[in-house]
């Protein structure tokens, strides 16, 4: 009998559990569980065909923080610019109309079950655009215009110039900030109650007029590389003289993002440089045959360079760009390149001794004595270091009072030159003090011949007392 009890009473509590059970499948099969949140509000226990016919109705409610340049944010209340909502609620169609929905409502009530609501938000514009106008986004007293890219200095670590983009600025251009935030509140989870737009991720702001992507500002600073690394090896009439970027680096202007090279540098670098290695009509230390130092100055004689063309074929030189090997543009020449531009091959007049040698590659191969200018009658040789002007054979010489047959006519100073006098027996001495020429130097028939066979236009002649 006691055993009937036990049996029936473990019946009964479990049919109490069946029905427990089975009324809170039937409820949550057309309730939600505790815990439910729909678009951040509490729907706990409340009837889903209800929730889904009035949710639409709801108010929007919500907080639109707009993130902006400068670390600069507003706050706006969505009642504040009328905002209303279109819901998207297909989310809430797999909780609602079905029996076999509620089987698991105990597990379901154990945790929280949270909805998003999908919600295109419109507003007022004109309010928004308003408050925006007046908000710490538009302050006046922190306004900064946006800056163009531009050229940035030679970095000598990458050994080029690169764009630098401009600094933004902080302009906020209203009427398309307005357009930006009423596509970002299409289709929005409100669920957490406010709505983050960040204005830097759209074109909200005022840009400037040249981006690091302009064609023009890319061309330029590809022509300021193009020149920067130009190499241009000089060869300054036998002085080797390197500009590369350690020096053409300061020779480039850039102007409003315009390149170019300063001509003044450029001009500065060719003058100094020829006043350096120029040797024309400037001092020449000469060791003589007797192994005396002179220096003698240069008549008509040595390099000099033409400043004017070579500061032009150099500014091309660097607009080319490229590794170059380039002799300056010269207006007179030497014999030989160096400061010491005569080099091994000359002829030396020794006007004190009355004697002249001809020197070829470093070894004298002919030497004699001669006569020189009358220096009684005011017609003395000039010293100096003279190129010969042109060679000839079979010339007539004349001058005043003078007229005079010589078979080699070898002219290095105007009209002063070096010849055969047939006419003469005698040759050296003190001649040249009463009876000397008419400033040229008079050579033997046989000395002159063999000394035009080794002179050109060009070489050189060095003639000292």
């Amino acid at each position: 009998m006691k055993g009937k009890k036990v049996l029936t009473g473990i019946v009964v509590l479990l049919l109490v559990i069946a029905a427990v059970y089975v009324g809170g499948m039937a409820f949550f099969a057309s309730h939600y569980t505790y815990g439910t949140t729909i678009g951040g509000k509490d729907f706990s226990f409340k009837s889903k065909n209800k929730v889904y016919s009035e949710y639409p109705s709801y108010p929007v409610d919500y907080v639109l923080i707009l993130a902006g340049r400068d670390d600069k944010t507003l706050d706006i209340d969505g009642k504040s610019i009328a905002s209303s909502a279109e819901y998207d609620l297909s989310r809430l169609d797999r909780y609602s109309g079905n029996i076999f929905d509620g089987f698991g409502w105990i597990e379901r009530n154990c945790h929280s079950n949270v909805i998003d609501v999908i919600v295109d938000i419109s507003f007022d514009e004109e309010k928004l655009s308003e408050i925006i106008s007046g908000s710490v986004l538009c302050d006046k007293t922190t306004k900064k215009e946006p800056a163009n890219a531009y050229i940035g200095e030679y970095d000598p670590k990458t050994g080029k110039f690169e764009i630098k983009e401009g600094d933004p600025g902080n302009v906020l251009i209203v009427d398309q900030t307005v357009k930006v935030i009423g596509e970002a509140l299409r289709g929005v989870n409100i669920g957490s109650g406010s709505i983050t737009v960040d204005l830097n991720e759209y074109d909200c702001y005022k840009k400037s007029i040249m981006s690091v992507e302009n064609i023009k500002l890319n061309k330029e600073c590809e022509k300021a590389n193009n020149i920067v690394n130009s190499k241009i090896t000089y060869d300054w009439y036998g002085n080797w003289d390197v500009l590369d970027a350690s020096v053409i680096k300061d020779w480039i202007v850039i102007d409003d993002n315009t390149v170019s090279i300063d001509e003044q540098k450029v001009r500065s670098y060719v003058e100094r440089s020829a006043r350096y290695y120029d040797t024309y009509e400037k001092e020449l230390r000469f060791r003589t045959t007797s192994g005396n130092i002179k220096n003698i100055k240069r008549g008509k004689y040595g390099w000099e360079t033409d400043v004017e063309t070579e500061i032009k074929e150099l500014m091309e030189c660097l607009y080319k760009g490229g590794d170059q090997i380039k002799e300056p543009v010269h207006l007179h020449e030497a014999y030989a390149k160096g400061s010491d531009d005569i080099g091994n091959s000359y002829v030396e007049i020794d006007l004190s001794n009355q004697h002249m040698y001809l020197y070829i590659n470093g070894k004298c191969v002919l030497d004699s004595d001669f006569v020189s200018g009358n220096v009684s009658a005011g017609h003395n040789t000039p010293d100096g270091v003279y190129g010969v002007t042109y060679k000839s054979r079979n010339t007539v010489l004349r001058g005043p009072g003078y007229e005079s047959f010589v078979y080699y006519w070898m002219p290095y100073n105007g009209g002063v030159g070096m010849h055969d006098a047939t006419w003469r027996n005698k040759f050296g001495g003190e001649i040249y003090k009463t009876s000397g020429s008419h400033g040229c130097i008079n050579l033997p028939l046989s000395v002159a011949k063999d000394l035009y066979e080794y002179v050109e236009a060009g070489f050189p002649v060095v003639s000292y007392w």
